[in-house]
């Protein structure tokens, strides 16, 4: 029997953990699966490792020369023919149903092109990563941040390959996000599970750690680019306001307020073009002027009353600021 998802997994310098992750995945209860692990020229014992796993499943390629993640998951979708490609990082866990879930769900709902699951931090950091679940809330989400936990998700290969759709090197660390953005704006079908069928690592050696220093400049970078499907030629500030105030230094009231006003823009913008789903955009922006309530009260205590002027706060934000008074 042809095997119905390739599970991707690239791999640099990944000795440490790599023989955990590769069994998490051979172990899985669905076993309908092929294993496609590239080693981006890694410079330890990685290769050493992979090859001592013999299971058939796994299918082995090494980069002459290091690629980077971009081009590496590139080169693996370019080698796939399996109908789902489903994402694997190589210092990560998966849970042994995850793939049975992921694949029955989309069995069951097949209009849907992309699917995660939740996840669970692990190693430096702690908690659980839920994103939304339906695909309308999805789509609103875009306009902020992904949709979708990357390692942790499944998609149709035949969505990329007719919407000539790849990771892009110009959106680096975001490629992930760049992705789902550009596979919405072709009609794609999103969806999350709330189970929890991941376990991400975070440690100070991590990508997504290591490149915190410069995620506010890609950050911008990337909401330029899809602030202008919006009609949005954004200035700076407006960007600064997009990335919900939390670049800009010292911030002062009239930052709020305009804050309070970007996000109005965007729900008028929104109803005059109908680019993204009209009730799930206004639930989206209504948990971003929530959110940045919590941040006012961690770092600019003295402008919380202002908040309360412009938008009012519900029981949980009071017990949150009550929390934090009686900590201090």
């Amino acid at each position: 029997m042809k095997p119905l998802v390739t599970v991707l997994m690239p791999a640099y310098n990944a000795e440490e953990y790599i023989s955990d992750s590769i069994s998490s995945i051979l172990n899985q209860s669905f076993s309908n699966f092929d294993l496609m692990i590239i080693n981006d020229a890694s410079t330890d014992n990685t290769e050493k490792i992979i090859l001592s796993f013999t299971d058939k499943r796994i299918k082995y390629y090494k980069n002459e020369k290091n690629l980077r993640l971009v081009s590496t998951l590139n080169k693996g979708l370019d080698l796939i023919s399996t109908p789902y490609v489903a994402r694997m990082d190589a210092d990560d866990l998966s849970h042994p149903k995850r793939l049975e879930k992921l694949f029955e769900h989309l069995t069951k709902n097949p209009a849907v092109d992309f699917l995660s699951s939740s996840l669970e931090l692990f190693g430096s950091e702690k908690g659980i990563w839920s994103l939304p679940l339906s695909d309308d809330k999805c789509k609103a989400t875009l306009l902020f941040r992904s949709c979708l936990n990357h390692a942790a998700s499944i998609y149709k290969k035949s969505f990329l390959d007719r919407n000539n759709l790849r990771y892009r090197e110009n959106h680096i660390y975001m490629e992930d996000y760049d992705l789902w953005y550009r596979a919405f704006r072709q009609g794609a079908v999103f969806k999350n599970i709330d189970d929890v069928l991941y376990s991400y690592r975070r440690e100070e050696h991590n990508v997504s750690i290591l490149n915190r220093n410069t995620s506010e400049q890609r950050l911008k970078s990337f909401y330029k680019e899809i602030l202008r499907d919006y009609n949005i030629s954004a200035t700076s500030y407006e960007l600064d306001l997009h990335c919900r105030l939390r670049y800009l230094n010292d911030l002062k009231v009239n930052d709020i307020k305009n804050y309070k006003l970007w996000l109005e823009l965007l729900t008028k913008k929104n109803n005059d073009l109908l680019l993204y789903p009209k009730q799930a955009l206004q639930e989206v922006i209504s948990e971003e002027w929530r959110m940045l309530y919590y941040y006012i009260c961690d770092h600019y205590p003295e402008l919380i009353s202002t908040y309360f002027r412009l938008g009012g706060v519900n029981v949980k934000q009071l017990y949150y600021l009550f929390k934090l008074k009686l900590k201090n």
